[in-house]
């Protein structure tokens, strides 16, 4: 533990305490929001939008299916790829910031396969509705999945709530330390 503290020291140091604080605020205040609506959409729901639309269109030459498991492994992909990359460029801050991005993707993953059925949020397309087709119902019912939205449902936002305190308590953390490391400063400078 205290290799990893020096680590997180030397990574935050010279590190602005106040710029990251309005964003765990921000990231606390999406969660409760996101507990309190099914149908919240936060500031990062285009980016969220953006990269299942990148994903299903790399993958659609090989059909609807892959198409939409494509959208899927981009939208979670790239936070995932982000937390491993800024872990290994020491950003912890940023790290733990990726997952409460992560958390509101799995939120709307969620409220999408809810939707699976029932099929009433509205599409959204370069095309009209009658050339649109709900991915998510199109892919559960080929998956044999359809039956079980309720559980993926459930599991998906078991997932966001561990993700979303995981951004919480380590960016919490991460400016405690900054904080504490500051204090050490001046503390030698003084002396």
């Amino acid at each position: 533990m205290k290799e990893l503290n020096s680590e997180v020291a030397q990574a935050m140091k010279g590190r602005s305490l106040y710029l990251r604080v309005p964003i765990l605020i921000y990231f606390a205040y999406v969660f409760v929001r996101h507990l309190n609506s099914h149908n919240y959409e936060s500031i990062l729901y285009p980016l969220t939008v953006g990269t299942y639309e990148l994903g299903y269109f790399a993958f659609s030459w090989m059909g609807a299916f892959m198409g939409i498991l494509g959208g899927l492994i981009f939208q979670l992909g790239v936070p995932i790829v982000a937390m491993l990359n800024f872990y290994f460029l020491g950003d912890f801050f940023v790290l733990f910031f990726s997952f409460g991005w992560l958390s509101t993707i799995l939120f709307i993953v969620a409220r999408y396969v809810t939707d699976a059925r029932a099929m009433g949020i509205p599409l959204l397309g370069p095309f009209s509705e009658r050339n649109l087709s709900y991915d998510w119902n199109y892919f559960l019912t080929q998956a044999g999945l359809l039956p079980y939205t309720r559980l993926i449902t459930l599991f998906c936002k078991v997932l966001a709530c561990v993700a979303m305190p995981i951004c919480l308590i380590g960016g919490l953390w991460l400016l405690i330390q900054v904080k504490k490391n500051g204090s050490r400063e001046q503390q030698r400078h003084i002396l």
